[in-house]
C-alpha cells in the first residue's frame, strides 16, 4: 500500500476529492472574471475548477475526454513477467467488476482522470474471504478478486490509513487497502484548463446569441404622424420577416432605422472559437485536427493522419501508465509481474506495409506464418492446428485417468486408454499385466 501513501502529500491531498467545487471554494478567492449560468447563478472563470456538466457542453472538451477514455477503454492489457515475456492474463484485468462491461468501468475510470486527475475503485467484500484471491491471514499475498467503480462523488474524506465513502446514501469508514486509487498527473483539466473551457462556453453562448439574431440590435424610429400600438407591432412583425427572407428592407419616409452593437463578422466570432479549441488542445493534449475539423482540414493524406495517431497515443500514454502501474501493485498482480495496456492494434500500420514487413521476418526465421497470421487475427495453418488439437487431447486424457490410477485403473489400463488417444506409449511385458505397481 505504499502507492496509497505516497499520493497523499500536502500538494496531491486536495485532488484525491472531489470537495473543491465551485459551492465550497473560500469567498476570498481571487476571482477576475465572472459568468452567469442559465439558472441565474456565478460561475467564475479563474483560480476555479469548472464543473464537469458545464465543461461536458463545451463540444471540443467531450470530444478530447472521450478520445482519449474512450480509446483507452477498448484497449486490453497484457501482463509480463521480470524478464518481459507475456503471461496469461489474470481474470481481474480482464474483467474487474462482473456487474459490467470491461470497457465500461475502464472508461468511467479514464473520464475522472481526465476531469480530477484521480479515480477509484472499490471492493466490496474487502471484509470477506471471498472478495480476494490468495486470502491469508497476514494480508500479505491478498489481492483483489473483483471491484466496482467508485465516482469521484462518493469519495467524501481521505485520510491517513481509510478513506470515508457514501454508501447508499451514508458514510461509511474503509480501511486504505479496500480501495483501488489511481493519479494521473496529467489530468485535472476542470482545475487546470477552466479558464480555457469556461471561454470556450462564453464563445458557445455568443455563438447561440447570434444564431437566433444574427443582426446586431436595431432601433427603429418614427419621424412622421404618431402610430398606435397595433401599427408599431406590425411594422415590428413586418421588420423582423423581412430581416429574415431579405438582405434589405423597406420602411418609408417616416422611419428611420438605426443599429447598435456588432455582428458575429465585426466580433470575429468564428476566429475566437477556433482560439479556444486550440487551447482546450492545449490543456488535454489531444492534437487539433481531432477537435477542429474546418473545410480547410477536411482533406488529409495518409501520413498527416499516421503522424495525428501518433501525436494522440503519446496524449494517451500518460493515463495509460498510470492506471497499468497501479494494477502492477501487490494487491493486483504483484509477485514480480507487470501489467502494460496493448497498444498494438491501435498504432497498426496500413495492412500493406505490414504485408511487406511479414514478407521479410519469415524467411530470415524472425517469426513464423502462424505468428503473422496470428498478428492478424486470422486462423493458424490447419495443419498445425490438428497437431496442438491432438496433442490437447491426449493432455486431457491424461489429466482425467491420473486420480484413477490405483483405485480403480491399473497403470498398464492407464497406459492404454491414453494411446488410444494417441500417445503411443509403451505397453509393460505380460509379467507386469495387471500389476498396478508401477
Amino acid at each position: 500500500m505504499a502507492f496509497l501513501r505516497s499520493t497523499r502529500t500536502a500538494q496531491a491531498f486536495d485532488r484525491l476529492t472531489a470537495s473543491q467545487t465551485p459551492d465550497t471554494i473560500a469567498p476570498e478567492t481571487p476571482l477576475a472574471g465572472v459568468g452567469l449560468n442559465p439558472d441565474g447563478t456565478l460561475y467564475y472563470i479563474d483560480d476555479m475548477p469548472v464543473p464537469r456538466y458545464q465543461a461536458e457542453q463545451v463540444p471540443a472538451y467531450w470530444r478530447a475526454k472521450t478520445l482519449i477514455a474512450g480509446s483507452l477503454g477498448e484497449l486490453q492489457f497484457k501482463q509480463l513477467n521480470s524478464k518481459g515475456v507475456q503471461l496469461p492474463t489474470i481474470p481481474f484485468l480482464r474483467q474487474p467488476d462482473p456487474g459490467r462491461v470491461r470497457s465500461a468501468i475502464l472508461a468511467d475510470t479514464f473520464h475522472d482522470l481526465c476531469d480530477y486527475g484521480v479515480a477509484y475503485w472499490y471492493n466490496e467484500d474487502w471484509n470477506k474471504e471471498d472478495g480476494w484471491r490468495y486470502a491469508d491471514a497476514d494480508r500479505t499475498r491478498r489481492k483483489h478478486k473483483a471491484v466496482r467503480y467508485l465516482p469521484i462523488e462518493d469519495v467524501l474524506e481521505v485520510r491517513e490509513k481509510s478513506y470515508v465513502i457514501n454508501v447508499e446514501g451514508e458514510g461509511v469508514t474503509v480501511p486504505s487497502y479496500a480501495v483501488i486509487a489511481f493519479e494521473c498527473r496529467a489530468g485535472d483539466w476542470l482545475r487546470k484548463g477552466a479558464r480555457a473551457i469556461t471561454t470556450a462556453r462564453l464563445l458557445e453562448d455568443a455563438a447561440r446569441k447570434y444564431a437566433g439574431s444574427p443582426a446586431p440590435n436595431m432601433l427603429l424610429r418614427n419621424t412622421g404622424p404618431r402610430k398606435t400600438p397595433e401599427q408599431v407591432a406590425e411594422l415590428l412583425d413586418a421588420l423582423e420577416l423581412g430581416k429574415r427572407s431579405r438582405s434589405a428592407v423597406y420602411l418609408g419616409r417616416d422611419l428611420e432605422l438605426e443599429t447598435s452593437g456588432f455582428d458575429a463578422t465585426q466580433i470575429a466570432l468564428s476566429d475566437a472559437r477556433g482560439t479556444a479549441i486550440l487551447d482546450i488542445a492545449r490543456v488535454t493534449g489531444v492534437p487539433c485536427l481531432y477537435l477542429f475539423q474546418g473545410p480547410n482540414d477536411a482533406s488529409m493524406t495518409y501520413s498527416n493522419m499516421l503522424m495525428q495517431r501518433l501525436d494522440l497515443h503519446a496524449a494517451m500514454l500518460p493515463y495509460a501508465t498510470a492506471v497499468a502501474q497501479r494494477l502492477s501493485l501487490d494487491d493486483v498482480t504483484g509477485e514480480g509481474a507487470t501489467v502494460e495496456v496493448d497498444f498494438s492494434d491501435f498504432l497498426r500500420v496500413d495492412p500493406t506495409m505490414r504485408a511487406d514487413l511479414y514478407q521479410k521476418l519469415i524467411p530470415l526465421g524472425v517469426m513464423t506464418v502462424d505468428e503473422a497470421r496470428a498478428m492478424e487475427n486470422l486462423a493458424g495453418d490447419p495443419e498445425n492446428e490438428k497437431s496442438a488439437g491432438r496433442e490437447l487431447s491426449i493432455a486431457e486424457v491424461v489429466q482425467k485417468v491420473y486420480l484413477g490410477v490405483g483405485k480403480v485403473l491399473t497403470v498398464d489400463e492407464a497406459r492404454q486408454i491414453v494411446n488410444q488417444a494417441g500417445a503411443e506409449l509403451p505397453i509393460p511385458g505380460p509379467d507386469n499385466l495387471g500389476s498396478g505397481t508401477e
